[in-house]
């Protein structure tokens, strides 16, 4: 089954199989806008939560935060502590806390946040230009307004971010094993694009099965190669004969 409808694919106009692969991605993009959307959500409640829990807000003064404590102040919350301190405001600063206070993993500064996954430090900045006071009412207010808005943008940008990705993904890990089988019998370059944008399908779902079930595969990228290997070796059957008769009609 698999040899007959790669066999076919290679009499499809390139027009048809961008349109598969169009397709393809943009169901990919939504799944992954779906998984992204859900995490980001659990940790803007969870934001809200810990300004509701603690009475806690923070005053923004064109990207700076205007209300910093004079003292370090520890915020417990969900088994979490979180650090506000006016002096964070590098990365070395956070990194001179992190050594006071190795248990805390995230460090509020006056211009951006600091947080640690393991070992590997991660800073986010404030907005520039942003001016606001913020406590739990308007990060609720703000998730109301704007969660569809942020919902279409992060799928608009997934699509766009997959199709170069799928590009690369053919050239680097699909054509080079299609010219490798195909050799012998004279495969263009112009076919195997075409089977490549059928069979890059095996990268993504591999890739979404992965996250989405939060697999953990050290050097998971590798896995790639055996996948498109197995793919090409024992799914895309075509002979001499189907091409030769290929090139006549065409």
């Amino acid at each position: 089954m698999g040899g007959g409808f790669y066999a076919g694919v290679l009499s499809y106009s390139v027009a048809r199989c961008l349109r598969y692969l169009f397709m393809f991605i943009f169901i990919i993009a939504l799944v992954m806008t779906i998984y992204f959307f859900r995490i980001a959500s659990n940790f803007y409640d969870k934001g809200v939560k810990l300004f509701e829990s603690n009475d806690y807000k923070v005053v923004f003064d064109k990207g700076v935060i205007a209300n910093m404590p004079a003292n370090l102040k520890l915020i417990p919350f969900e088994g979490d502590t979180m650090a506000v301190w006016e002096w964070i405001v590098k990365r070395s600063d956070a990194d001179s806390l992190r050594q006071l206070y190795p248990n805390i993993s995230l460090f509020v500064g006056p211009r951006g946040i600091f947080t640690y996954r393991g070992t590997s430090p991660q800073a986010m900045s404030y907005p520039a230009d942003f001016t606001a006071t913020v406590d739990a009412e308007y990060l609720r207010n703000f998730k109301q307004g704007y969660s569809w808005i942020a919902f279409l943008a992060m799928l608009v940008l997934l699509f766009l971010i997959f199709i170069p990705w799928s590009a690369l993904a053919i050239l680097i890990f699909i054509i080079p094993i299609l010219s490798i089988k195909f050799a012998r019998i004279g495969m263009k370059f112009g076919l195997m694009w075409k089977l490549g944008m059928f069979l890059v399908c095996f990268h993504f779902l591999y890739f979404v099965i992965t996250m989405v079930a939060d697999i953990n595969i050290p050097y998971a990228w590798v896995l790639n190669f055996p996948i498109y290997i197995f793919a090409v070796t024992f799914l895309v059957k075509i002979d001499k004969d189907y091409l030769e008769k290929l090139k006549r009609s065409g």
